[in-house]
């Protein structure tokens, strides 16, 4: 990874604390991609290759990024495809991979600062609204900050590790 602060990489202003260290990461990717509803599908499969090159965890940490990645990503690229003020959308979605020790985190931007995502009062019939909290329970913390470096916002999601297996006892 680039030696830059975390606060560049993730383009956040200064007074951000992170949750993490960034300098804990060991895989680090990004991607540019245009504000249209086909980069939702690009970005899935960046993932799912970068997962295949980083394998640092062992098969079922893999899957469980992979999974749980591609579900939480789907989210926040479609957020920023369909929520984005047309007029700064065009600038297009800059996506951020960082894996290592803290897990997986995804960081979505687009150009618009105004519309900051929400999480929508529970409508299971609706056809909508349900993606930040299914982002909420797949994820160990996210969050929404202006960026630093252009205008927009960033949205970061961060997914821990799985579990450990459950230990089995021998009873003999």
């Amino acid at each position: 990874m680039p030696n830059v602060s975390a606060g560049f990489i993730l383009g956040l202003p200064a007074n951000v604390t992170l949750p993490f260290d960034v300098g804990e990461f060991e895989g680090y990717s990004e991607l540019w991609l245009p504000s249209r509803n086909s980069s939702v599908r690009h970005a899935r499969r960046h993932l799912r290759d970068l997962m295949a090159i980083w394998g640092a965890f062992d098969d079922a940490a893999a899957r469980h990024f992979t999974e749980i990645g591609q579900l939480v990503l789907s989210e926040l690229v479609t957020n920023a495809v369909r929520h984005a003020e047309p007029a700064v959308s065009e600038s297009g979605i800059h996506v951020l991979f960082l894996y290592g020790e803290p897990g997986l985190q995804l960081s979505v931007s687009d150009g618009d600062a105004e519309r900051l995502p929400t999480t929508q009062p529970e409508d299971t019939l609706g056809d909508h609204g349900r993606g930040l909290a299914i982002v909420t329970s797949l994820c160990a913390h996210w969050d929404c900050h202006p960026r630093k470096s252009r205008a927009g916002k960033t949205v970061r999601a961060l997914i821990a590790p799985p579990a450990p297996p459950a230990r089995q006892w021998s009873t003999a």
